[in-house]
């Protein structure tokens, strides 16, 4: 398709739901739903538009008949790169945690990991001992992870949180299957495509080559 769009000049229609090969592929695109054009402009503005139309929901609030009178999780959102709780992958990605407690948290300790489609924990992010202001005064305390270059597989994937004190200790809470997000690619693009089986997370590799010769061998 490379060859013949740029070295022959001619137009090239791809038709594909691959956001890495549309990025590294085409320099315009049209978003199509039920046959009608809804978004058309630059590959990336292109892409952004596709993206957008999910329908994840990536903030968490506590219900109202939640009923609880200890320490809890009032909001959790996770803010994503694109909306409806899309991430691209290798970008910053930060997650907001909102905990309410009408007495004080002497030694409280949260942590939350984030879960995929399979149900495997694949990260787990802890904040123990801290110097918080939930140890001696009543109300919220904001929390704020943040992960600068995200390197998990593509697949979707929800939270799991933990309240309590040291081992041991009261557990207050804990929530699963909360702010919903799905982790695409559109850096660049492999022959058998991403597969959301094929790995929980990428890391930077590099392979080094060393030719032996039949001669050398004998």
């Amino acid at each position: 398709m490379d060859e013949v769009s740029r070295r022959e000049g001619r137009t090239v229609l791809f038709v594909s739901h691959n956001m890495a090969a549309m990025a590294s592929l085409t320099s315009r695109g049209i978003v199509l739903e039920s046959g009608s054009v809804v978004a058309s402009g630059t590959t990336s503005e292109a892409i952004s538009s596709y993206l957008s139309r999910g329908v994840n929901q990536s903030t968490y609030v506590c219900p109202p008949n939640h009923g609880a009178t200890g320490p809890h999780i009032r909001q959790a959102e996770v803010v994503t790169t694109d909306p409806n709780g899309v991430q691209r992958f290798g970008m910053p990605l930060e997650i907001k945690f909102r905990l309410s407690h009408e007495r004080p948290i002497a030694r409280g300790c949260f942590s939350f990991q984030i879960i995929n489609q399979f149900q495997q924990p694949v990260i787990h992010a802890f904040a123990y001992d801290l110097d918080l202001k939930a140890r001696s005064a009543l109300g919220e305390t904001i929390l704020t992870c943040w992960f600068p270059a995200l390197q998990l597989n593509v697949g979707r994937f929800h939270l799991r949180t933990f309240l309590s004190e040291p081992p041991g200790g009261e557990v207050f809470e804990s929530v699963d299957g909360i702010c919903p997000f799905e982790v695409v690619r559109t850096d660049r693009q492999i022959p058998w495509g991403w597969r959301a089986e094929a790995c929980a997370y990428h890391e930077n590799w590099e392979w080094k080559e060393l030719s032996v010769s039949s001669e050398a061998q004998s």
